[in-house]
């Protein structure tokens, strides 16, 4: 089915895109809405992600999120498709499960490819099958473009139920950083520092940093507070994400200051971050308050020992 998209359309689809990367999940959702209801496909897909995940104040609801899902489903959209399926899978209701992967991986989605594969290996809703297990995964990695390797990384990274599954995501992720992919670089760093290769881990943070990964500078950030208890260059790091509109950065930010014994700052930080969307730093805000409270306790009974 072929639509004509106004311009309001067009423009409330880009203003969703817009808010939702300024963190602001309620203004995204309410446009992606509009530009939903109007016929635009992405924007159904973008609405059913966000009431699965209930991102920011959005509220999850399964049932709408479900239902963007298959009108997304409607117009062939194997994205949507896949996430139908995942959903019936948490709901344990594997035939319907099965049924929406199986349609999304017909339609080459290689992210359904693995789930599907993943259901012939671990055997649920009575599909135990090693040989359409291997079809499946061997179907997905026979994809070379960078974008199906970086869904075939993540997938192995997230199966814990695969053997040597962090060694296969490594393996892919290699090969996407091979082909110049900077987010795989700090994808690929995290999985080294869960392996406790902490020097490659490091040095793979620190060239997807300067290539501008907000992530990887974070990180950085994190290793030069807590590891390395050096505050200008966590500084440095942390100020470079939160300048390139990382979030997190703005809490890590707050930890950096408490990490030093500056509260008020370190208060001020979290703040900023709950503002933004990070809704974690509302419990470091109550720790905070509580060590200002008991810093001013202690230099006030210093006073009086002195007098």
């Amino acid at each position: 089915m072929y639509h004509v998209y106004s311009e309001e359309d067009k423009q409330n689809y880009e203003k969703a895109q817009i808010a939702s990367e300024n963190g602001d999940k309620v203004k995204a959702l309410k446009y992606y809405l509009k530009a939903a209801e109007a016929g635009i496909v992405p924007a159904m897909v973008a609405c059913g992600n966000m009431y699965l995940e209930g991102e920011g104040c959005v509220k999850p609801n399964i049932s709408k999120s479900m239902e963007w899902f298959k009108k997304a489903a409607e117009f062939e959209n194997y994205t949507a498709m896949n996430n139908l399926g995942y959903i019936y899978e948490i709901l344990e209701d594997y035939e319907e499960a099965f049924k929406w992967y199986e349609k999304s991986a017909k339609l080459d989605n290689v992210t359904a490819m693995m789930n599907l594969a993943g259901f012939y290996l671990n055997g649920l809703g009575t599909r135990k099958n090693k040989r359409m297990a291997k079809f499946w995964t061997d179907k997905a990695e026979s994809f070379t473009d960078l974008k199906s390797i970086k869904e075939i990384a993540y997938y192995y990274s997230e199966a814990e139920a695969i053997e040597d599954h962090i060694e296969k995501a490594i393996e892919f992720y290699k090969k996407a950083v091979a082909m110049g992919d900077v987010d795989s670089m700090d994808e690929l760093a995290h999985l080294y520092f869960e392996i406790e290769e902490y020097d490659l881990a490091e040095k793979l943070f620190f060239d997807a940093a300067w290539a501008g990964n907000t992530d990887a500078m974070t990180c950085l950030g994190i290793i030069w507070t807590n590891d390395y208890e050096d505050f200008d260059k966590a500084h440095y790091w942390l100020s470079k994400a939160v300048k390139g509109g990382n979030i997190y950065a703005l809490k890590m930010m707050g930890d950096l200051y408490a990490k030093f014994k500056q509260y008020p700052k370190a208060l001020r930080w979290y703040r900023k971050a709950t503002h933004a969307g990070e809704f974690d730093a509302f419990e470091d805000i109550r720790k905070i308050k509580k060590l200002i409270q008991t810093s001013k306790t202690s230099y006030k009974l210093c006073l009086r020992k002195i007098n």
